[in-house]
């Protein structure tokens, strides 16, 4: 004779089967989750610029990465800053003919290229690409045990991935702030001149020139390798995490990643100009 089941308290009459009550999850708090985070953050970053040294042994695999990463970003960097240009020129043409100055039009891109808009654009290019895909290699391997295999062989990860990664994209600086001016003020120039036919050729380039000093390249080239350092060691620090879900897990790392990359550039960014042009916006007018 067969035993009759004795339901579990609260379940209903008949029901043969109940599942177990589910384990109650204790969350943190969010901000002290975001603290915690960001301290992580902070001990990454300075443990991957420790590892740069010892990175340097394996130059040949950071001249790898780079090669891949100008490959790849170098045309994207260069339309996304020329279509800026004709943004900024059409407004600056449209908005100086309104108050019969419409010759001075190079001024704006002269301007606001090295301090601002070069810097943002390739920002956003290389927090969106090149990032992402530091982000999604690094937390691939992490799932996939690669990087504990590493460590089984006594290869330090820090040095092999981390490290290579921040000197190839540092190595992609130089190549990045040119391609930055030469997008912004390319696009203004097609804009100006060969569209609107607001500006001779000569006068805009002149009048651009004119306001577009020496020590602006310099000081655009700094806050490039600034976001560059900045974005590249968040890209690994959400990589290098453990993670759980499998390939889910790289979609969760990447978007992190993206997130909090499009959030601190702009702090890099606005930081660097305060500290640079604070004081005086370096405008050669009136010499």
């Amino acid at each position: 004779m067969e035993s009759a089941s004795i339901p579990a308290p609260g379940a209903a009459p008949g029901n043969k089967y109940v599942s177990p009550p589910k384990p109650e999850v204790v969350k943190k708090p969010k901000l002290r989750g975001t603290l915690e985070e960001a301290g992580d953050l902070a001990i990454f970053a300075v443990d991957a610029l420790k590892s740069l040294p010892g990175s340097l042994r394996y130059f040949s695999e950071a001249i790898r990465l780079n090669a891949i990463i100008t490959r790849r970003t170098t045309i994207l960097l260069f339309l996304m800053c020329c279509f800026l240009g004709v943004s900024v020129s059409n407004f600056g043409f449209y908005f100086l003919r309104s108050i019969g100055a419409a010759d001075f039009v190079g001024i704006l891109p002269g301007l606001v290229t090295p301090r601002q808009t070069g810097p943002q654009m390739f920002a956003y290019v290389f927090a969106g690409s090149v990032c992402c895909g530091i982000t999604a290699d690094l937390a691939s391997a992490r799932i996939q045990d690669e990087v504990a295999a590493l460590e089984a062989q006594g290869v330090e990860p820090m040095e092999i991935l981390v490290g290579t990664r921040i000197i190839a994209t540092l190595m992609f600086v130089p190549i990045a702030t040119a391609i930055c001016m030469l997008g912004n003020i390319a696009g203004s120039y097609f804009n100006v001149v060969l569209i609107v036919k607001g500006n001779s050729s000569g006068q805009f380039l002149g009048t651009l020139f004119s306001i577009f000093p020496l020590s602006g390249i310099i000081w655009c080239g700094l806050t490039v390798f600034l976001v560059t350092l900045q974005c590249a060691i968040v890209a690994a620090f959400y990589g290098m995490r453990r993670y759980e879900g499998g390939p889910a897990a790289v979609g969760t790392a990447v978007s992190r990643s993206l997130a909090v990359n499009i959030v601190l550039l702009h702090f890099v960014i606005s930081l660097t100009a305060l500290a640079i042009y604070g004081g005086s916006l370096g405008v050669p007018i009136g010499d």
